[in-house]
């Protein structure tokens, strides 16, 4: 992408064209899955500011440049390319960039003022088409969280924006939803104001604000994603009580990742010191999965020392003890047991208590253990309709961490379910959804022993509904996905 050049008097022909459009379509996905990192976003950027047209075609980037192009080929090698590398500098100024590269920020507002001129509709038979996925792109760009932060940067693309997805309400609202050669849009138009409803602000923590660290209960409230890593930074004791994040090349730091409001964003800032002691900015982290998110970082202002560089943050804490969820086999406490004398450390568990988890349980793969049938896991994504019973274990964080390797890779997704009496509560499942598969008899009979051991007031036939009910719910709803 370091070759983007403007076609200005060249003869280039239309499968050339095509293909530079595409380059820089892909270019876009990449910025958003992870795939550029910060150094190489900021080298595309600083030619972007080199290449744009400032004289005619003011503000665009144009693969071909002619007075004479019809209207659907300047979609194709004027408004494409000017939308795909605004979207790529609209990342570029949340990272910051912009106070590294002379002229960014006349170049970026220009090419949102071009963006504009078309509303953002397509070719002239398929209008809504293109709008819609030039919309969904930016929106992926992490357009809402962009125009949150900064209002007056570009009012004519903030209007602009406005009125479209007002008109988009609009049209659902009144029935009013057949647009180009008369095919009906409402679905569309419902999973684009989908995508904006679902557009939060998403923090990425990596000192005090993690859980169990001293400044965590700002975040009490707020929605866990679990652990991420940030690529392109270094971590460093400040020797203060707090640890500070730098811009490395090559480096990456471990933290965890929460979606947030506003008006909490406004009191991290405060504890954050934000344009004194840190700066926020955004950057591309990802989760367990892979999966890339666009979050916000402080990212420290003050001097560090390379001997300070550290792997990881986490405060001195007496506090070595956690709440292990169980859901399965593991409800039995002598079969947990077994699990425990396998550890290192093959102390009891100080106590035990009910708990209730709402994620839906279900039954799935093959283990050879339970007679090549299905085992119990809990869906990743929490659902307050579902209740599912269980039992949690006080034991080390060790312990923890060396039963959730004994379980194997079908467990490797440690899923926080809160706090209780000043301790954390973890269970882990797969990071998907398996297909389901019956559990055998035995298995069942060990669920319904640790069942019985842990919830004394229900009666046996309480118990075995309560497992038939998920049992027959997942071959039913198997049945029907056939």
């Amino acid at each position: 992408m370091k070759k983007f050049e403007t076609m200005t008097g060249k003869d280039i022909n239309v499968k050339d064209g095509l293909k530079i459009k595409n380059d820089l379509e892909m270019m876009v996905n990449d910025i958003n899955e992870g795939k550029i990192e910060r150094a190489q976003l900021k080298e595309l950027c600083v030619e972007f500011v080199r290449t744009q047209n400032k004289d005619k075609f003011e503000g665009f980037w144009a693969i071909i440049l002619d007075d004479y192009m019809p209207s659907d080929a300047r979609i194709d090698f004027l408004y494409w390319p000017t939308y795909c590398i605004t979207m790529a500098m609209m990342v570029g100024y949340m990272m910051k960039l912009n106070d590294e590269i002379e002229g960014f920020d006349d170049c970026f507002k220009l090419g949102l003022e071009a963006c504009t001129k078309r509303s953002f509709r397509g070719y002239t038979y398929e209008a809504q088409d293109g709008r819609i996925k030039v919309l969904s792109m930016f929106i992926e760009s992490g357009l809402f969280v962009f125009l949150r932060e900064n209002k007056n940067l570009c009012p004519r693309f903030n209007v602009c924006i406005k009125r479209i997805f007002t008109e988009m309400q609009e049209r659902l609202d009144q029935g009013n939803t057949i647009c180009d050669l008369g095919i009906d849009y409402e679905e569309e138009f419902k999973n684009t104001l989908k995508l904006k409803e679902n557009s939060k602000l998403k923090l990425f923590v990596y000192g005090t604000l993690m859980f169990d660290q001293s400044n965590h209960e700002l975040l009490s409230q707020a929605n866990v994603l679990g652990d991420a890593v940030a690529e392109g930074f270094e971590l460093y004791d400040t020797g203060f009580g707090y640890p500070a994040a730098k811009h490395s090349e090559k480096d990456s730091i471990e933290g965890e990742l929460y979606t947030i409001d506003y008006d909490l964003l406004k009191n991290i800032d405060i504890l954050e010191s934000n344009g004194n002691l840190y700066t926020r900015e955004f950057t591309i982290v990802k989760d367990r999965t892979g999966k890339s998110h666009l979050a916000i970082i402080y990212v420290y202002n003050k001097e560090v020392h390379e001997e300070n560089k550290i792997q990881s943050w986490k405060e001195k804490t007496e506090d070595d003890y956690l709440w292990y969820a169980s859901y399965g086999s593991n409800l039995n406490y002598n079969r947990f047991m077994g699990y425990i004398n396998s550890c290192h450390n093959t102390t009891p568990p100080i106590a035990s208590k009910p708990i209730l988890i709402n994620h839906r349980l279900y039954f799935a793969n093959k283990s050879c253990l339970w007679d090549n049938k299905g085992v119990a896991f809990i869906e990743p994504k929490e659902d307050k309709n579902e209740v599912t019973l269980g039992r949690m274990y006080l034991i080390t964080k060790d312990q923890f961490n060396q039963i959730k390797e004994l379980e194997g890779s079908k467990y490797k997704n440690k899923i926080r379910l809160g706090a209780y009496d000043g301790k954390e509560i973890v269970t882990f499942t797969d990071y998907e959804i398996n297909e389901e598969n019956l559990p055998s008899e035995r298995y069942v009979e060990i669920i319904q022993k640790g069942l019985r051991e842990t919830y004394k007031s229900l009666s046996k036939k309480e118990i075995i509904e309560y497992l038939d009910c998920r049992i027959n719910k997942n071959i039913a709803d198997k049945a029907e996905s056939i």
